[in-house]
């Protein structure tokens, strides 16, 4: 698989579903079938759910793995933190994925969604929230930031 691209405004149903777009899906090939995980992202002034592939999670603990030092504690609880709150999910038969009630109960995500993609991972966003980092943002300088990235 390569890099997704995308960016869908969704809903979630009363119960939490979301409806993976078919773009996605398509996208995502055999890697839809074996799940994902579900993880929130709360910064100082963002909060959002990522979305990971099954294959994509593994990837980022392997690398986590090789990396951290497993007898320095503040990497450990650096990780705790990191993955608390991490859900699998998969697909149900009619391509939704069931928002956890835990991450549900955090208040990131109210009814109206957007599916957009961060490189090597989906992320759901409140519609609300998404609509201000993007409005807010100073661009000239996220231009900037992106033209030194792509030089």
């Amino acid at each position: 698989m390569g890099y997704l691209i995308g960016c869908y405004n969704c809903k979630l149903d009363a119960k939490g579903r979301l409806m993976v777009p078919a773009d996605f899906k398509e996208q995502l090939g055999d890697l839809a079938d074996e799940g994902f995980v579900l993880r929130p992202r709360e910064t100082d002034t963002k909060r959002c759910i990522e979305f990971y592939t099954k294959k994509g999670w593994n990837e980022l603990l392997d690398k986590i793995n090789s990396r951290i030092d497993h007898s320095d504690e503040d990497q450990l609880i650096a990780f705790m933190i990191f993955n608390n709150g991490a859900k699998p999910v998969k697909l149900d038969a009619n391509g939704r994925i069931q928002i956890p009630k835990e991450l549900m109960d955090l208040g990131i995500l109210k009814k109206d969604v957007v599916l957009t993609t961060e490189i090597n991972k989906m992320v759901i966003w409140d519609k609300e929230e998404y609509g201000n980092t993007i409005g807010n943002a100073d661009k000239k300088k996220y231009k900037d930031i992106i033209n030194t990235l792509i030089k």
